[in-house]
């Protein structure tokens, strides 16, 4: 993964330099933060983990599933999103009780 980050920042100095920019190493580390926290934020219903399936599942009996589904997770306030964290958590609990009994 450090060898992609690497190649990946000296193609974008060298895009960066052919437009005529004399980019800092500042700059193209800012440019690729955000580009990975974009690439991050995709919401993807084809391709979930276990604990996203679960999230998933929670969203939907709150009432959330469309809103997910049309903007992603960062379409939801940050009490939705708390809420759906602290049902997770309870979830798991009853779950890990369940497997221990």
């Amino acid at each position: 993964m450090v060898g992609r980050d690497c190649e990946r920042t000296e193609q974008l100095r060298i895009k960066l330099k052919e437009n005529g920019h004399t980019p800092s190493e500042r700059s193209v580390s800012v440019f690729m933060s955000k580009k990975k926290k974009q690439e991050k934020n995709i919401f993807d219903p084809e391709h979930m983990t276990q604990e996203e399936l679960l999230k998933f599942e929670i969203a939907e009996e709150l009432g959330l599933k469309e809103r997910v589904l049309s903007g992603g997770w960062k379409a939801l306030t940050s009490k939705e999103s708390g809420r759906i964290g602290g049902l997770m958590t309870k979830r798991k609990r009853q779950l890990r009780e369940e497997s221990l009994q």
